[in-house]
Order: structure tokens, then sequence, then C-alpha cells
């Protein structure tokens, strides 16, 4: 966000793709196996960095993407749901959007 705003953005949209990462939602056995965990321990220091420049924007969407879980990577072949799935989101704030501009 620093970045933007320092070549001259009035206001600044920060959107994270890691909203439906966590919390993370156990089964029945309330157990992950151990390459489960690896794999999401990787999100943990994205989120956390996603989180902090979600601080300093203007205005911040964290999108809650269908059936995901060790993030949008393996979606990218259906980019368009990832697409569809960021303008519900951004219809959700419109009007906070609007208050700004």
């Amino acid at each position: 966000m620093e970045v933007v705003k320092k070549m001259g953005a009035d206001i600044t949209i920060g959107v994270s793709l890691y909203g439906n990462v966590f919390p993370i939602n156990l089964n029945k056995n309330k157990r992950i196996s151990k390459l489960k965990a690896g794999m999401l321990s990787r999100f943990l220091a994205l989120k956390r960095l996603t989180d902090m420049d979600l601080s300093k924007a203007d205005i911040s969407l964290s999108l809650k993407i269908p059936n995901e879980d060790y993030g949008v990577f393996k979606k990218f072949l259906s980019g368009h749901k990832l697409i569809d799935c960021g303008f519900e989101s951004t219809e959700e704030i419109i009007k906070e959007i609007k208050k700004l501009i």
C-alpha cells in the first residue's frame, strides 16, 4: 500500500485471496495430516503479510473463494470463478467505495 500511495494513489483498495483459508474447518476426526499442516503453514505467513497490507488500505476486500482450502493457485484454470467472486465481494462494499470517491 505504501508504494501505491507514494505513486500518487488517492484511494487504495486491498484484496486478500486468503479469506477462506483460515480459520481451518476440520472434518469429523478433528485432525489434519502432516502434509496438510505443512501446506497450510505456508499460508500463515502469506495471510499475516496480507493482513498487514490490508490494514493500510482505505478499503479492504477479503475474498471468500468457494471450496478453497490451500490457495487460489490451483484454481487458475477456472479464473472466471475468481473474477465472479471478486465482483460479488466488490458489490457488497460499493457504497463504501463511493463515499471515498
